[in-house]
């Protein structure tokens, strides 16, 4: 289910992802593969034996039947279900956060349209908030939000701006209108900066197996590792990396730890 990876997920479509993340859960739920799984693939490893009745995987018997593993299956994506729910659940900020795309802009009233999201979005981004016996200062101005989101909305109707791309809409308005729409900005810039796509990280969790797991490296500290990190992710390639210069920079360290020792290109 790739629908949170995506590098351009925004919260104009992190509702529908959800939603249809949802779907396909309740799907494989009741045995409906839509993405073939290490699940899928056992069961058809498993097989039952005819003389003694028990199953068997690569000649390993199981104390546990398909039946059962069935039932966890079942299980586990009703809890997975739930838990998305209970962390996304409706009416929340984030839905809120959806009309800054206006991606429907077109087909609304445009007196009424988003009203009543950006006031949730004020009430909370515009007002103190107290939690756990810490008070938050308000960041934006309730009022002149109200204001702007009318203006925002004449302006993207009136010059037709792309309302398909979120950031490249914000990008437009940011650049001919910051002067007139400033509050609406900074609301603006909230929802494009939230953590939405689950790429970056997992692409992070990949690149860092590849350089912990591995035998001849279980001994790197984390400060070494997350420099080879660092390089693995935002290293320019080794067809342009000046590997002399690295040298040059490893042989400084060392005389600096160790003493003095011959350059290359003293050598």
């Amino acid at each position: 289910m790739p629908y949170l990876q995506s590098e351009q997920l925004d919260v104009a479509k992190a509702k529908v992802s959800l939603n249809l993340c949802i779907t396909d859960l309740e799907a494989y739920k009741n045995e409906q593969v839509l993405y073939k799984t290490h699940v899928e693939e056992y069961f058809e490893t498993v097989v039952q034996n005819e003389q003694d009745g028990h199953y068997y995987f690569k000649e390993h018997r199981l104390l546990n039947t398909n039946a059962n593993l069935k039932a966890l299956r079942s299980s586990f994506v009703n809890k997975l279900i739930e838990n998305i729910k209970s962390r996304f659940p409706k009416k929340s900020l984030l839905d809120s956060f959806y009309v800054l795309s206006m991606r429907t802009i077109n087909f609304e009233d445009l007196n009424t349209y988003g009203n009543e999201e950006i006031l949730k979005l004020v009430s909370f981004y515009g007002e103190k908030q107290y939690h756990k016996g810490s008070t938050s200062d308000p960041i934006l101005d309730k009022d002149a939000v109200l204001r702007q989101w009318s203006e925002a909305k004449t302006i993207v109707k009136e010059a037709r701006y792309p309302v398909d791309n979120m950031e490249a809409l914000w990008g437009l308005l940011i650049k001919h209108h910051a002067e007139d729409i400033p509050e609406l900005i900074k609301l603006a810039l909230i929802a494009l900066v939230l953590p939405l796509p689950t790429a970056g990280c997992e692409r992070v969790f990949s690149q860092q197996n590849i350089i912990v797991y591995n035998k001849l490296r279980n001994r790197l500290s984390p400060a070494q590792s997350e420099k080879l990190l660092k390089i693995r992710l935002e290293g320019k390639g080794v067809t342009v990396h000046d590997f002399h210069r690295s040298l040059i920079s490893f042989h400084k360290q060392k005389q600096e730890a160790h003493g003095p020792h011959r350059s290359p290109e003293e050598q």
